[in-house]
């Protein structure tokens, strides 16, 4: 089984997809305007869900995944190679040699490039959240409420707005039930302390494809109360999960980035047995400065996002979303426990009982 389920993959392929309603027809995609008339609903429960998927859109287009990897080093290649075209071949052809020109030619084709990025990383986004809108109760495609909207014999709702269906099996945690609530907490510590990142920024999809909100690495935004009902020594394996989420990638980001306050050191000692003590105390302050925040690195919390945060918390045994053991949770025909605090769903193929 697929570590993540195939509604909360992201790629090429999913980017691309097509998204299709559950009557297997094509479906438009949420809008920042659905969102924006959403917000400005009378129903508290459809404000709450506006402003998470428009946080959960602003979270997920920070993620860096290797399709956008790739595509932004395809982009940076294109640029240089078609400012070269340009400059070299077809500006001269037609008299128009200046260099001035030329430098206006490589910013224009970087602004293009980033144009293109944003539009897919977008795009890519929008496509992922359609489940979450549906599990809150409202249309995937254009956000209007479906609480009164009737269920047809095929087990599906059709949003009067846009046409779109979805199985109403598909509601989960409906807002006029219970409305969307922040399950993370502020603070005075938590905003300070460096690698805690904004709750604004902790969205991840669970294993049915919904964002849901998840805690940070560090698990400062972790509720007292949440956090008095888990046993100390589960706690501390937890902690330790989730600080070691991307741990590799920070020491390897640590040993590309070394050298510098190491070479830096190799020239305050040349400088200083050359008496030249101007240059040596400059080269000091200047590797303290880099160096420092360097030597730090694989202490920090970088590389843990919401994503490998959340399956470190899973493959604890609980639900990603609001810490709640998965022990006793249901498990559906696809292999997925679903919690029964939040409704967040987690394949139990992640989900170890660490005792």
């Amino acid at each position: 089984m697929s570590r993540v389920h195939e509604e909360g993959k992201t790629g090429f392929a999913a980017t691309f997809r097509p998204l299709l309603d559950d009557r297997q027809r094509p479906a438009r995609r949420i809008t920042k305007n659905d969102l924006t008339r959403a917000s400005r609903s009378d129903n508290p429960g459809i404000q709450s869900i506006a402003g998470k998927l428009k946080q959960a859109i602003k979270s997920e287009q920070r993620r860096i995944t290797p399709d956008r990897i790739v595509l932004t080093v395809v982009a940076l290649f294109g640029v240089f190679i078609l400012s070269g075209v340009i400059n070299g071949l077809m500006l001269p052809v037609i008299g128009l040699g200046d260099p001035g020109i030329g430098v206006l030619v490589f910013i224009g084709l970087i602004v293009a490039a980033h144009i293109v990025i944003r539009a897919y990383v977008r795009r890519g986004t929008l496509n992922q959240l359609a489940r979450t809108a549906v599990a809150e109760g409202v249309c995937g495609s254009c956000a209007f409420p479906l609480q009164a909207v009737p269920v047809a014999d095929d087990g599906c709702m059709t949003c009067p707005e846009c046409g779109a269906s979805w199985r109403a099996d598909r509601v989960i945690e409906p807002f006029w039930e219970k409305p969307a609530a922040d399950r993370l907490r502020s603070g005075f510590w938590p905003a300070i302390t460096p690698g805690v990142l904004p709750k604004a920024n902790l969205f991840a999809p669970d294993d049915r494809g919904r964002f849901v909100q998840t805690p940070d690495s560090r698990l400062m935004r972790v509720p007292k109360d949440v956090r008095a009902g888990i046993p100390r020594d589960e706690w501390r394996r937890i902690r330790r999960s989730t600080r070691m989420s991307g741990i590799i990638w920070r020491w390897v980001l640590f040993l590309v980035l070394i050298w510098l306050p190491l070479l830096g050191a190799t020239g305050a000692v040349t400088a200083a047995q050359d008496e030249e003590f101007g240059l040596m105390w400059f080269l000091i302050v200047l590797t303290t400065t880099i160096g420092v925040p360097i030597l730090l690195i694989p202490f920090s919390a970088a590389f843990s996002t919401p994503h490998r945060t959340s399956r470190a918390i899973v493959r604890r045994g609980r639900c990603a979303c609001c810490l709640t053991s998965l022990a006793d949770a249901e498990t559906d025909r696809e292999g997925r426990a679903r919690c029964v605090t939040c409704a967040s769903a987690w394949l139990t193929s992640e989900v170890q009982q660490k005792k």
